[in-house]
């Protein structure tokens, strides 16, 4: 359990941070504010998205596994292309390099161990590699340092997503440990992974992030139920304590807290009434924390959509038609002035000239100027 001294000492240094970025003058405006096309982990992203005028900016997402194949040998097509995507039309880019699955087979070849993940809600079974793994971070932190030395001096590039706990997904600290999690949290642990240990593998994954993009805005996709499992009622939420140590670790004035799963009805409607307001009390319990941060720090939120609008027969954006919800879910944040919204491909690609109306009303809104941090 934390003391209190030390949870004052770090909202006494957190104070001290806000002094100093105010006393610069706040967030740095060079990063491209406003809607981003989602990339697509499979396929390549159709230039025609990337180019809709409603979009400032392309969300790249690459497995780690495509851009080193084996050790310390790299392939960069896929970044490359990213690169040459945004430099024809002229947007932004940020990158999420994501390991966990995506982690390639040479690592547990040297000898890291993993744990099963329970992927999609059971639809996949996997593995990844143990987030505090030393064979793993080792090999992590090196394609992070890699990947600095190939593109962070491209000036197209508006943002990192800090990555490095992560399973199926880029929600940080999301573990994808099936159903039972306790028993998964065990093993877990068994396996050398406790609250401790994550903590200190997590500040030498945002160092490396620090040292390998040192002039870029470094983001941390989080979720409500990040690192829930090794939470019990004495301990403060690791994901609030991690939240917080990250926007001390990088500065306000650089660091981006980003909630994934945005949606325009409830969390997720689809199972049902019960369910579906629970989850999103959850939901706005962690969006509140994210405000609170901003708030007392003066660090941006940026948000991802929870789904395609336009591509969800299982509504879970919503129960009314694509347009109405995708305009609710921007709605939903907008208060928070969020640095970027990610929507996924198909709704920026869409025909549905209402879709595409939503589109054009945010970018127009973030054209206005209206920034407004506070």
């Amino acid at each position: 359990m934390r003391s209190n001294s030390l949870v004052v000492a770090g909202a006494a240094a957190l104070a001290l941070l806000v002094a100093a970025n105010r006393a610069q003058g706040g967030q740095d405006e060079s990063l491209r504010r406003g809607l981003y096309v989602l990339g697509n982990f499979r396929t390549d992203t159709d230039e025609k998205a990337v180019a809709n005028p409603s979009i400032v900016g392309f969300a790249s997402r690459i497995h780690w596994k495509t851009l080193e194949p084996s050790e310390g040998q790299y392939d960069w097509t896929a970044l490359d292309k990213a690169l040459a995507l945004v430099r024809k039309t002229g947007k932004a880019l940020s990158i999420h390099i994501n390991p966990g699955i995506s982690a390639p087979e040479w690592v547990y070849a040297k000898g890291a161990r993993s744990y099963p993940v329970d992927a999609r809600g059971g639809e996949t079974k996997s593995k990844a590699p143990v987030p505090t793994d030393p064979i793993y971070l080792e090999a992590w932190l090196g394609m992070i340092r890699a990947a600095g030395e190939h593109v962070a001096k491209e000036p197209l590039l508006s943002a990192v997503k800090i990555t490095g706990m992560n399973a199926s997904t880029g929600e940080y600290g999301r573990l994808d440990m099936g159903g039972n999690a306790e028993e998964g949290r065990d093993l877990l642990v068994s396996l050398g992974c406790d609250r401790s240990s994550l903590q200190e593998a997590h500040k030498k994954i945002v160092d490396a992030f620090l040292e390998s993009f040192p002039s870029k805005r470094l983001a941390l996709m989080m979720g409500q139920n990040a690192f829930l499992p090794f939470d019990d009622k004495t301990d403060r939420p690791l994901r609030e304590i991690l939240l917080e140590s990250t926007c001390q670790q990088v500065g306000p004035e650089r660091f981006i807290a980003q909630n994934n799963g945005l949606v325009g009805g409830a969390k997720w409607s689809r199972y049902g009434e019960a369910r579906a307001k629970a989850s999103e009390r959850k939901w706005q319990d962690f969006s509140a924390l994210l405000a609170n941060l901003k708030r007392t720090t003066g660090c941006d939120i940026a948000y991802q959509m929870g789904w395609s609008a336009v591509n969800d027969p299982n509504k879970r954006m919503g129960q009314s038609d694509p347009a109405t919800n995708l305009r609710d879910a921007l709605d939903k944040a907008w208060n928070d002035r969020p640095a970027w919204y990610e929507i996924y491909e198909e709704d920026v690609l869409s025909s549905d000239a209402a879709v595409q109306q939503v589109l054009a009303d945010y970018a127009a809104l973030y054209a206005s100027g209206d920034k407004n941090q506070n």
